[in-house]
């Protein structure tokens, strides 16, 4: 009778750890080891009240893929390991700001294939080594401003062939591009 009383005590902190509710959250990553900790400690999480904050000494995002919705906003800024980034394949929403920006060796951005909506910004920003931007494919409706700026060595954007909707559009500060998006599918921009 002891045996199986021990038991249970030694297993339900690790249950409660492993089955956390991140619904209610904010999460804020600065080292590799947060990141990749994420998924042993929400393994359900796919849905985040608050924002994510992604910086620093991060290299990959790969351990954040169940994420469907953000309703906060999510910010991968300054991340001076991030080389490429290709994540998030099941994230749907985010009901705030998505920014990508002063990532100094971020050379190229792919995936967020299953994002639909922004309903704030879509920044990109002062990535400067940034050459290849092949995401967001899916990305309908940005309900504030799509901002691609300062990305100085920026030459090919191969993304937003179904976006219908957008705030405003701005592209500046980018002295080596050589094509902008051919945006068949825009219907609707509110602010020119």
């Amino acid at each position: 009778m002891k045996q199986i009383i021990l038991s249970i005590i030694i297993v339900n902190p690790i249950s409660f750890l492993l089955g956390q509710d991140c619904s209610e959250t904010d999460f804020c990553f600065s080292t590799q080891e947060q990141v990749d900790s994420f998924s042993i400690f929400y393994p359900e999480c796919d849905s985040v009240v608050g924002f994510v904050f992604v910086k620093d000494a991060v290299e990959n995002l790969e351990s954040l893929h169940r994420m469907q919705v953000i309703n906060g906003s999510l910010n991968i800024i300054n991340c001076t390991n991030l080389q490429e980034l290709n994540a998030f394949p099941n994230l749907k929403h985010v009901e705030g700001s998505l920014e990508i920006s002063e990532n100094e060796n971020l050379s190229s951005i792919e995936g967020f294939d299953s994002l639909n909506t922004i309903n704030g910004n879509l920044r990109l920003s002062a990535n400067s080594k940034l050459e290849n931007f092949s995401a967001f494919q899916n990305l309908e409706r940005i309900k504030g401003a799509l901002n691609i700026t300062k990305n100085t060595q920026l030459e090919h954007i191969n993304s937003f062939e179904n976006l219908v909707y957008t705030g405003n559009i701005a592209f500046t500060n980018q002295p080596n591009l050589q094509n902008l998006p051919s945006f068949n599918a825009l219907d609707t921009i509110d602010n020119i």
